[in-house]
């Protein structure tokens, strides 16, 4: 009977330990589970691009509602429409002016638009805008945009306008953009012309504003003089010292 007692008690001391064991390992998976999803809420949110299959939602209110008074759009528009009835845009000429626009999710099925104004908003990330190549006028003047890369493609470009965005300070990517007649750069973070210099479309009675940003007059005085030599209309600081 004892010897029956004695196996009994170390099987529940084993149980015990199994069910120890258990509780350790959930309250582990706990724990990482948790710090997973703090780290992903710490991650900056990315625009959520659709397919542009079904219906295509814009989740920013202020972009639906800028979209609503395209005439070219059902004045049902809601926020939600067929890519059929998307295509129908052209032009995007209600979404500026402090119209407080964040998000321009959906915005890449818009893929027959030409001439977008979008300054003066509170835009940072133009992901959206990549696959827009008809694009020939993009105005995004004064919002917090830093990264310009997405605009790589857009080859047909021959008005943009990128000023008052103030962290935007590498342009490498203009160097592509070789149809442009009118950039602005005005009061932007830029020191390094040299990828205007490569672009060699900018040419004679093309227009670029180079006002108000940080540029080394002497650390750029080969890049302006070629940009000059070449009959561009360059607004820059730094007239004095290209004499």
């Amino acid at each position: 009977m004892r010897g029956f007692i004695l196996m009994t008690l170390l099987a529940c001391d084993d149980s015990a330990d199994k069910i120890s064991s258990t509780d350790e390992t959930s309250s582990a998976d706990e724990t990482s589970s948790t710090d997973d999803t703090s780290s992903t809420d710490d991650t900056e949110e990315e625009p959520q691009l659709h397919s542009c299959e079904g219906l295509i939602v814009f989740p920013d209110k202020n972009l639906v509602y800028a979209l609503s008074q395209e005439p070219e759009l059902s004045p049902s528009f809601n926020g939600t429409a067929s890519h059929e009835e998307l295509l129908k845009l052209t032009q995007l000429r209600e979404a500026s002016d402090n119209a407080e626009i964040v998000d321009l999710s959906g915005v890449e099925c818009l893929w027959n638009l030409e001439s977008v104004h979008l300054y003066d908003n509170n835009i940072s990330n133009i992901e959206p805008l990549r696959e827009l190549t008809n694009l020939t006028t993009l105005d995004l003047e004064e919002n917090s945009i830093s990264n310009i890369e997405p605009l790589r493609e857009l080859t047909n470009l021959t008005t943009l306008g990128l000023g008052e965005n103030i962290y935007i300070s590498d342009i490498s990517t203009l160097s592509g953009l070789t149809n442009l007649e009118n950039l602005d750069l005005q009061h932007t973070d830029v020191s390094d012309i040299s990828s205007l210099v490569a672009n060699t479309g900018i040419d004679l009675g093309d227009n670029v504003n180079l006002n108000d940003i940080e540029l080394d007059c002497d650390d750029q005085r080969e890049n302006l003089l070629t940009l000059l030599e070449r009959g561009v209309d360059l607004g820059n600081d730094c007239g004095a010292s290209l004499e």
